[in-house]
């Protein structure tokens, strides 16, 4: 069964006022939800705990599990384990006000509220900008780490080659001079 958008629409309106626990399963699929998504496989869990009140909704937002990430070095794929948490509030207004990091409005004829795009975000911002195998207790591919030493040495060489003879007599003048 493929995950939609309307999976992670939260129908506030058919809730009563006080605290309310939702459970999501995060996979493969949700990462397909979202264009141009640099992630396309994952097996995490969602716990969403939202307070509805008279005119604002409090959601407190957990995601914990793996993603497939290729490692920066060798570019093997591993699943990482990531943890991220958002605290958000949905004011319901008729004077909608800018948005800020922890703020959004609703308008009161608004009956549902969507969070994928902000699981979304906390899965993103869990990702740690460095990613290696020893991160997650693994090594490295040797055969590309390698060839990679092997590219970095021919390029030292060849920076050697490039020197112009020119330049080299112009610092035995000004080493002579000294």
């Amino acid at each position: 069964m493929a995950v939609e958008l309307k999976d992670f629409e939260i129908e506030f309106i058919k809730f009563k006022d006080g605290i309310h626990t939702l459970s999501f399963q995060l996979c493969s699929d949700f990462f397909q939800l979202f264009e141009k998504s640099s992630l396309d496989s994952g097996n995490l869990n969602a716990t969403v705990i939202f307070e509805k009140k008279t005119q604002l909704l409090d959601f407190d937002m957990k995601v914990m599990g793996n993603v497939g990430l290729f490692c920066d070095r060798c570019l093997t794929k591993n699943n990482y384990p990531i943890e991220g948490k958002l605290n958000l509030h949905v004011k319901i207004t008729e004077n909608i006000g800018e948005e800020e990091e922890d703020l959004t409005y609703i308008l009161p004829s608004e009956h549902s509220f969507n969070i994928a795009g902000y699981l979304y975000e906390i899965i993103n911002l869990a990702i740690p900008m460095r990613k290696t195998c020893e991160d997650i207790g693994e090594k490295c591919d040797e055969s590309v780490l390698e060839k990679l030493n092997k590219i970095a040495v021919d390029k030292e060489g060849d920076e050697n080659k490039e020197q112009n003879p020119e330049w080299d007599k112009l610092k035995d003048i000004l080493n002579n001079l000294k």
